[in-house]
């Protein structure tokens, strides 16, 4: 099945930037209006920026088909755009890594013959017994909110995404053909690194979920075994730095702020916590600082580059413009091998 285009998409800005956008989309005979200052959105993200609400409308630009399976075939997304409905050209910085994330090839969603969406999100035998979308593995569910909230049917306009895997391929037994497919599929209540994310956190969800089913199409005939795996389900409690990072609302044109709530016995820790180092500091000229405006912060660095800018002081930490000076002092004299008492307060 090709999947063509399906949805026309229009836009007007006038002068005090408010956006309106009308949606059509082939073989229904409805539309939909969508203005910044009325109807939010459509399957749309929400983001704040200081004291307004910047309205994101996402779209499926680009899909490769994994393969079909019964009367639906799977796509795996490779790009989506997410247009401003306020239409600022500074919007488009905002959700740059989100855009990449979501066009990165771990998304999938299900269409059918009928042009209609089909629901990705569950197994075969819930699918069976009409079960409603499994919400484990429902990842833009919340782009779906302000469809609901105005009482608008979003499966005729929404695709259900999941993120995971797919893959199916064409087996034959004889004189018999049949589809085979693999699909796994990652829960989004508990998803992180393992270092961070472990357990089972309070509703029961444990870490990095994931659902595979294999599944053999045969004539009318499914079969299908479902594999579930996940982190142990206890709740964990392991020591370690823990550090508070707050972005402001005009990131990334100002910096983020970092904040230990562990307390830290370094020479670029403030007493409070606070992280004294250059890529933080606002983007300003200040010739009485000592630092080159390269070095400070500027939008192209990311939370990243952040993190390892973090972790480099806190393995060497800069004594030329310390933040706890008795500390700085300390460790002097501890590298220079003439005291041991700043190791013996760090252990």
């Amino acid at each position: 099945m090709v999947l063509g285009k399906n949805l026309k998409f229009f836009t007007r800005s006038g002068q005090e930037v408010v956006s309106s956008a009308i949606l059509e989309q082939r073989g229904n005979q409805s539309s939909i209006l969508l203005e910044s200052n009325a109807i939010l959105e459509i399957g749309v993200l929400q983001l704040n920026a200081g004291q307004d609400t910047v309205l994101f409308l996402a779209l499926v630009t680009g899909v490769t088909s994994v393969g079909k399976i019964g009367e639906a075939e799977i796509f795996r997304i490779t790009q989506v755009s997410l247009l401003s409905l306020r239409n600022h050209s500074q919007d488009e910085e905002r959700v740059a890594e989100l855009r990449r994330l979501l066009s990165s090839g771990m998304f999938y969603f299900s269409w059918n013959d009928n042009n209609e969406t089909n629901d990705i999100t569950l197994c075969a035998q819930r699918q069976a017994n009409g079960a409603p979308t499994d919400s484990r593995f429902f990842w833009n569910k919340s782009f779906h909110s302000y469809f609901i909230r105005f009482g608008i049917e979003t499966n005729q306009w929404l695709v259900k995404i999941t993120c995971g895997s797919a893959e199916i391929r064409t087996v034959y037994a004889g004189h018999l053909q049949a589809k085979t497919a693999v699909i796994s599929r990652l829960s989004c209540e508990r998803v992180g690194t393992r270092f961070n994310v472990r357990g089972v956190n309070d509703d029961g969800s444990v870490a990095n979920f994931v659902e595979t089913e294999q599944l053999i199409y045969v004539d009318n005939q499914i079969t299908s075994f479902l594999q579930v795996r996940g982190s142990i389900p206890l709740f964990w409690d392991q020591p370690g730095v823990q550090v508070v990072v707050k972005f402001p609302a005009d990131y990334p044109y100002s910096p983020p702020h970092v904040r230990f709530v562990t307390k830290l016995w370094h020479p670029n820790v403030y007493e409070n916590g606070d992280l004294c180092i250059s890529i933080l500091h606002p983007p300003v000229d200040d010739p009485q600082s000592g630092e080159l405006p390269c070095e400070r912060w500027n939008p192209t660095q990311n939370v990243r580059t952040v993190l390892l800018s973090v972790i480099s002081l806190l393995n060497e930490p800069n004594c030329s413009s310390p933040a706890n000076v008795d500390a700085s002092v300390m460790y002097r004299k501890w590298k220079e091998s003439k005291d041991k008492e700043y190791e013996n307060i760090i252990k």
